[in-house]
């Protein structure tokens, strides 16, 4: 997300990967409003604040396991952020623990494994992180990434599970930073785009696409950019990018594939002045699916049902 826009760039690292859905149920979402803010679930019926007690306005970027049963979440409680893990029924959040401890450190942006056995996040101080992976058997985590200084951020699972796209650059508030990919693993990371601006927030699509945050031009606005999946072993894999059409004149941010190739994405754009979560399902053009006029919204996944529909128009009685 461009700097200059007066949104925190962290906020943008709030949406969520798509998880599984059943056939024929009206999709849901889950999502979060603000942050830290809050952490939201619509159905097209019914919205519902889940937001688990003590966490109100504390949480950050969710995000649902492949069954749609788990919702893992950084949280800033005490002035430090830890992620944490609650059991979703549809209605609520409960049996929240914590899977994180560390005092010194900053965990933020998890991610769910293809299998929802790991979770990917980030994990160190401001100045300086790395990309982490928490086993759920063993409760443990080891590091993946090693081979660089500055800050990491963002890991995305490829469709197998093996690999892992990430942002890395000087700070998630200055304007240099590229997309890498690591194995899972561990070991050295490949640079994927060569910009020389700002791409960032990666996310693969079934396919093995590689869609992602693009600053290019006059640095005002953040576009969408999708890798074919074939392209990705090539020595400079941004070259075989292109552009997505969608909203124009705006910043878009954190896509979500939900079709192959980079076809169908939810996402967030500040198109209609504020940031609101919009569907792109070609061939009908990118419209918003839900919006607050209270605040900016972050985040959506589809936990049930077939392909996006739009979500109710989102209650701002908590803003």
């Amino acid at each position: 997300m461009a700097k200059n826009k007066g949104v925190n760039a962290a906020a943008m690292a709030a949406l969520l990967q798509l998880a599984a859905g059943s056939g024929g149920a009206a999709p849901a979402f889950v999502y979060l409003r603000g942050y830290p803010g809050d952490i939201l679930y619509a159905d097209g019926s019914r919205t519902l604040d889940i937001t688990p007690p003590g966490f109100a306005r504390k949480a950050g970027n969710p995000s649902v396991s492949p069954d749609g049963k788990r919702v893992v979440f950084p949280a800033n409680l005490d002035d430090n952020w830890d992620l944490y893990l609650g059991e979703f029924d549809g209605s609520r959040l409960a049996g929240v623990r914590p899977l994180t401890r560390t005092p010194r450190d900053r965990e933020e942006d998890p991610r769910f494994s293809p299998d929802g056995k790991r979770i990917a996040y980030r994990g160190g101080s401001n100045a300086s992180s790395r990309i982490f992976i928490h086993e759920l058997s063993t409760g443990r985590s080891r590091q993946v990434t090693t081979d660089a200084a500055g800050e990491e951020w963002a890991p995305a699972f490829s469709p197998d599970g093996k690999w892992l796209a990430f942002t890395r650059g000087t700070s998630r508030t200055e304007p240099r930073a590229d997309v890498y990919l690591v194995p899972v693993s561990g070991g050295p990371a490949r640079r994927l785009t060569y910009n020389g601006g700002v791409d960032w927030y990666p996310s693969f699509c079934a396919d093995g696409t590689l869609v992602y945050v693009s600053q290019r031009g006059d640095g005002n606005d953040d576009d969408l950019y999708a890798i074919p999946p074939g392209r990705l072993g090539e020595p400079r894999p941004d070259d075989f990018a292109r552009r997505l059409p969608v909203n124009s004149h705006a910043s878009e941010a954190d896509p979500v594939c939900f079709a192959e190739g980079g076809a169908g994405l939810a996402y967030v754009s500040n198109a209609s002045g504020r940031y609101a979560v919009y569907i792109w399902a070609p061939p009908a053009a990118a419209s918003a699916a839900a919006s607050d006029p209270g605040g900016d919204l972050l985040g959506p996944v589809i936990i049930a049902g077939g392909k996006p529909k739009a979500a109710a128009e989102q209650d701002t009685a908590r803003n």
